[in-house]
């Protein structure tokens, strides 16, 4: 839904924090056991912005949503359904006025999840920080003369802005885990850190960096690209953290088996999702179930090798392949070497040659490069198969 609206950035107004707050007070008298911040430009004293009220409403989860639907639609907004297929861990709304305006967006969305702790970050980064929330608003004038008819590619632009604002957050979390990954290691217990982690989050999705409320993008651009269906086939997740990834195969017809050596992790994510089909559970991937050997159509292996040390990837790598039954897939997702030395870690990139020792059990169907320019990473997308 392509808005037709020019865009039009103003000066700072008091009044937009004044409409937040009547909104504020109409959105609690509705709705119950939430949070609602004020995000976005306009809760920025000194920020020119597209004069909008953007609002962040913090539920406890989404599998009950469509009560808070019912209640925020009540009071004349748009439920906007159709932008749950790119961003499903959020549900948008939106409120025009009589004269077709724009007034007020709504986020709904987990509260302590990662969007939710992206955008007040993002938020008080600005607030505390004159210089930042200048250049800011400097890019968006520059962006909004440039891009005056294209709400989308305005909004693309920004992207690499705020990303270097939030990547400052991400950075922070990944030293922090690095610290406890790299004494495990030392002491011994290569996987135990991870339970430590999940421990230490507290129910808190934005606190895992490689969480991100929502199935992996590289997952599922291949499970479009080559419209892949389960039709009944069995499928293996390798680490499955918080469930995106396996709720996203077994959504598409597999039945899935999703593990994690962490306890809190599976625990979590069977909070998460309560009527999931999927079959979730601890297990060590140094010792797996035997049943397992050779049994899964379809393994996806998702940034596991990479958080493991390189004197143990060789074990590593056979104890995934040997998932994979005959004539089955194993698709993997790594961040990739960029060979300029090794770096540290967690995680600690894959090399080519390590990559290529999953040949030695399976014969390689694709390979495929990936460079984030906004986080400086080399990702690859492996794709192989037991014949």
């Amino acid at each position: 839904m392509k808005s037709l609206t020019p865009i039009i950035i103003t000066a700072y107004s008091d009044d937009w924090q004044r409409i937040f707050d009547q909104e504020k007070k109409l959105l609690a008298e509705i709705l119950s056991d939430v949070e609602i911040e004020h995000i976005g430009s306009t809760a920025v004293k000194g920020l020119a912005a597209k004069p909008i009220i953007d609002i962040m409403i913090g539920v406890n989860s989404l599998e009950k949503s469509s009560k808070y639907i019912s209640a925020v639609t009540s009071l004349g907004y748009l439920y906007i359904q159709e932008y749950e297929k790119e961003m499903p861990e959020r549900r948008y709304f939106k409120k025009i006025s009589t004269d077709g305006e724009h007034t007020h967006h709504i986020h709904l969305v987990e509260k302590n999840s990662t969007f939710w702790e992206r955008h007040l970050y993002f938020r008080d980064k600005l607030r505390a920080d004159n210089k930042l929330r200048d250049d800011y608003a400097e890019l968006k004038y520059q962006l909004a003369k440039q891009f005056r008819d294209d709400r989308e590619a305005y909004t693309n632009a920004k992207t690499n802005f705020i990303m270097s604002v939030e990547q400052e957050r991400l950075n922070q979390l990944r030293t922090s885990i690095g610290t406890i990954a790299n004494r495990s290691v030392q002491s011994g217990n290569v996987i135990g850190w991870f339970e430590e982690v999940y421990q230490n989050a507290n129910e808190h999705s934005s606190q895992i960096p490689w969480a991100d409320d929502k199935a992996n993008s590289y997952l599922t651009e291949w499970l479009d690209k080559e419209s892949v269906v389960g039709n009944g086939r069995t499928a293996l997740i390798v680490g499955c953290g918080l469930g995106d990834d396996a709720e996203e195969l077994a959504n598409r017809g597999f039945q899935v088996v999703g593990f994690d050596v962490s306890d809190t992790a599976i625990n979590w994510t069977k909070k998460r999702f309560p009527k999931s089909k999927v079959q979730y559970q601890q297990a060590d991937l140094f010792n797996p179930l035997p049943e397992w050997h050779h049994h899964f159509d379809l393994v996806y292996e998702c940034y596991t090798i990479q958080a493991l040390p390189r004197n143990i990837r060789n074990v590593v790598i056979r104890q995934i392949t040997d998932f994979v039954a005959v004539e089955g897939l194993l698709l993997v997702v790594a961040r990739g070497w960029r060979g300029e030395g090794i770096e540290n870690g967690p995680p600690w990139p894959i090399t080519n040659e390590e990559i290529q020792e999953i040949e030695i059990d399976l014969q390689k169907i694709s390979f495929e490069e990936f460079w984030e320019t906004e986080t400086n990473t080399r990702r690859i997308r492996c794709l192989y198969q037991r014949v």
